[in-house]
């Protein structure tokens, strides 16, 4: 069975595979974006067929921040690309390219993406989206 820091590992080297994107397991003091901060969100356990193997099926947060340096436009078009259901700066292509995230979990889907917004971490400011990730794993 996966623990969260395992699930988050995972995560983190799918979303490796977007250049430029540094993706981090823990929330750090210090953000250098283009970012993905990964955490877990909730959980749900499940017992199969009445037996004693539970499966969990967790809510996985990864938080998007971009810098408001170049201007909000920029960042905009910028966050849309991470947002996009293809192309080689999309999440949900990264994540699909091993819905196992390397052998974690039994599958990941990413659900879909929502507070598009700026958003403040650490005090600093960063436009910002959160993707929703499921996972389940026995």
């Amino acid at each position: 069975m996966a623990n969260i820091a395992d699930i988050r590992v995972g995560l983190q080297a799918r979303l490796a595979t977007i250049a430029g994107l540094h993706a981090y397991t823990e929330w750090p003091d210090q953000v250098t974006p283009p970012a993905a901060l990964i955490k877990a969100a909730s959980a749900q356990h499940e017992q199969a067929f009445g037996g004693g193997d539970a499966i969990t099926e967790m809510q996985i947060e990864v938080h998007i921040a971009l810098a408001l340096k170049g201007g909000l436009a920029n960042a905009q078009r910028a966050i849309e690309l991470y947002l996009s259901n293809t192309g080689t700066s999309s999440i949900r292509v990264a994540i699909t390219g091993d819905r196992t995230l390397g052998g974690n979990v039994q599958y990941a889907f990413v659900r879909g993406w929502r507070a598009y917004d700026t958003v403040e971490i650490n005090g600093q400011e960063y436009l910002g989206a959160i993707v929703e990730v499921e996972v389940r794993h026995a």
